[in-house]
């Protein structure tokens, strides 16, 4: 496989789609969660890099970025273990300049943020936490405890609060299927755990998820020796409405917990901020005077950052890449 298509799968990875499931196939046995976490390589060792200049910059310098905003999206590849590694990092230096801050994540869905809360106050053991909210093997087997975890933890030690940001999956399901008009007539109780417009343009979201499925059918019909399709506008419409109601659900969780004095750190997917469009464009729309600081975590593993990964991010963090390939 090449570079380019790659890094094309990492993007699909990451943005945790079931047709992007589907497109991608399974993924191979690796260290566990918790070994690769282990052996993964200390952040402060990645490259990182300005986005708006190109060049490197220090993990301080990260640091100190990221306790000045007030609204920090960090994109990961949901497999990439030096990634967390690095979330844990940032999480930690926003918290602790934020003491009353939030951390948000794609990972808890609106209806677990009852049992959130009752872990962080005590009231619910770990192991029910993650049993209730079906978390163990969210990104592959045992994965939650060594990747998510932590972060909930920084947040619980610190008294601060924690988003369970996205929408239940089931919801989103529904748009794929059969479009947003029956959502937006389910009753009230089920309303308040997703957001859906009732129509949404073909933006540049549309466009890059259209690029995407396109370059993944190429790869998986290279693999098969026959022709690839082309997919229809029809089916991208259906992937769009789905990837809408994710993005547009977690920014207004976001949107909500800013709007009402608390800054947040969110754990994303990176394709949801990508050329901070998705969840970051959302938010920012609703929350014009935050002060945002978008931090893209790229797997690749040579320098300069691919074009994808560093449009519309404000840092890079290289975590595959050495200081001597630049």
């Amino acid at each position: 496989m090449t570079r380019h298509s790659t890094r094309t799968a990492d993007f699909l990875r990451s943005a945790r789609r079931f047709v992007v499931a589907v497109l991608i196939g399974g993924c191979t046995a690796a260290p566990t969660p918790r070994e690769a976490f282990n052996a993964a390589r200390a952040p402060q060792s990645c490259p990182t890099i300005d986005c708006a200049t190109g060049a490197a910059i220090s993990w301080d310098e990260l640091l100190l970025r990221v306790r000045a905003a007030d609204a920090v999206f960090v994109g990961e590849t949901h497999d990439d273990a030096v990634a967390h590694k690095a979330q844990h990092a940032l999480v930690a230096a926003f918290l602790d300049a934020h003491p009353s801050g939030a951390v948000g994540l794609e990972m808890l869905e609106r209806d677990d943020q009852d049992a959130v809360d009752d872990y962080l106050a005590g009231c619910l053991a770990l192991d029910d936490f993650i049993d209730q909210t079906k978390s163990r093997d969210w990104a592959g087997k045992d994965s939650w405890l060594p990747w998510y975890q932590p972060s909930i933890d920084a947040a619980r030690s610190r008294g601060g609060t924690v988003i369970a940001a996205n929408a239940p999956r089931r919801f989103v399901s529904q748009a794929f299927r059969d479009g947003t008009d029956g959502l937006l007539d389910l009753p009230p109780a089920e309303r308040v755990l997703f957001e859906a417009d009732a129509a949404i343009t073909r933006d540049g979201d549309w466009e890059r998820l259209r690029v995407l499925m396109i370059e993944m059918r190429s790869d998986a019909s290279k693999e098969g020796g026959a022709e690839a399709d082309v997919p229809t506008d029809e089916e991208v419409d259906a992937v769009h409405r789905s990837q809408r109601v994710w993005d547009l659900t977690m920014a207004t969780s976001l949107a909500r917990a800013w709007q009402s004095g608390t800054p947040f750190i969110h754990l994303v997917g990176a394709f949801h901020v990508q050329r901070r469009l998705g969840t970051a464009a959302i938010f920012t729309r609703l929350c014009p005077d935050a002060r945002v600081l978008v931090v893209q975590l790229d797997p690749g593993g040579t320098l300069p950052p691919n074009a994808d990964w560093n449009a519309g991010a404000d840092v890079t963090v290289m975590t595959r890449a050495s200081a001597a390939d630049r």
